[in-house]
C-alpha cells in the first residue's frame, strides 16, 4: 500500500561463549577424592608413607599417636621438608625428624626464629646458620654426606628437655647446649653416639645420675658437665 515502509526488526548475532561458565575441569584437581583405590605411583604419597614409617620405626607408634610434641615434629617434617623423597636415605629423615623433635619438646622456641633462618629454605644443613654472625656460627652444621654432625644451641632460651632419640644421630660429634636452661635427666642413649668427641652441657638444671652407658664414649674427647647438678657414678 501507500502506507510508510516498515522498518525490519534487528537481529542479533549470539556468540558462544569461548569458555562455558559451567565448564568442568579437563581433569579432576588433585584434592578430589579417587574412584579408585590409589596405585602405588603418586610419589607424594609415597613419600608421606615412608616419612611415617621411618618415624614410627624410631619412636614406637604406641608413643607417636599419644605424644603431641612428637606429633608435631612429625607435621613439621612433612609440610616443609620438599628435600625428602620417597628415596631419600632413612637416616636423613631420622636424623631431620630428631631435629625437629627437639624444637618442639623447647619451652622456648622464638630464640630460633628470632636468631637465625631456622626451617626458612632447604635441609638443616642450609638453615641452621645464625644471623648475627657475633655468635655461634651454626646451630646445625652437617658432614659431606649431608648428616648432623653438630648442634651447637648454647647460651640460648632452650629451656627444655633432651629426648632419648637424639642417640640415633650416629654421625653426632659435637653436642654443646650449655647455659640453655636444659632441664631433667641426661638420656641414656646419649652412651649409643659412638662418633661423639664433644659434650657440654654445663650451667643447666639437669638431674639424676650421669648414664654408666657413656663408658662406652671410646671417642670422646671434652666432657663439660659444670654446675648442673647431675651426680657420677664410675662408668
Amino acid at each position: 500500500g501507500n502506507g510508510a515502509p516498515q522498518t525490519a526488526a534487528p537481529t542479533t548475532t549470539q556468540r558462544r561463549p569461548t569458555i562455558a561458565p559451567t565448564s568442568l575441569p579437563s581433569a579432576s584437581p588433585s584434592f578430589a577424592p579417587s574412584m579408585q583405590s590409589a596405585a602405588p605411583t603418586n610419589m607424594e604419597v609415597l613419600r608421606e608413607e615412608r616419612i611415617n614409617q621411618v618415624v614410627k620405626d624410631l619412636v614406637g607408634e604406641e608413643v607417636l599417636e599419644s605424644d603431641a610434641p612428637r606429633q608435631a615434629a612429625l607435621a613439621s617434617l612433612q609440610q616443609e621438608s620438599p628435600f625428602i623423597t620417597s628415596k631419600t636415605d632413612d637416616r636423613i629423615i631420622r636424623e631431620h625428624y630428631i631435629l625437629r623433635l627437639i624444637i618442639f619438646f623447647m619451652e622456648d622456641q622464638s630464640w630460633l626464629l628470632d636468631e637465625t633462618n631456622f626451617g626458612k629454605s632447604g635441609t638443616a644443613c642450609q638453615w641452621g646458620h645464625r644471623v648475627n654472625q657475633i655468635v655461634p656460627p651454626s646451630v646445625v652444621a652437617c658432614n659431606d654426606n649431608g648428616h648432623i654432625e653438630k648442634i651447637n644451641a648454647s647460651e640460648t632460651r632452650y629451656n627444655g628437655k633432651l629426648v632419648p632419640e637424639i642417640g640415633a644421630l650416629q654421625n653426632l660429634r659435637i653436642l654443646e647446649i650449655q647455659s640453655s636452661g636444659v632441664f631433667g635427666s641426661i638420656p641414656t642413649e646419649i652412651g649409643t653416639l659412638l662418633a661423639l668427641e664433644t659434650l657440654d652441657l654445663s650451667f643447666n638444671s639437669l638431674t639424676g645420675d650421669v648414664p654408666t652407658d657413656m663408658g662406652s664414649l671410646t671417642t670422646l674427647q671434652t666432657l663439660r658437665l659444670f654446675c648442673v647438678g647431675v651426680h657420677y657414678r664410675s662408668m
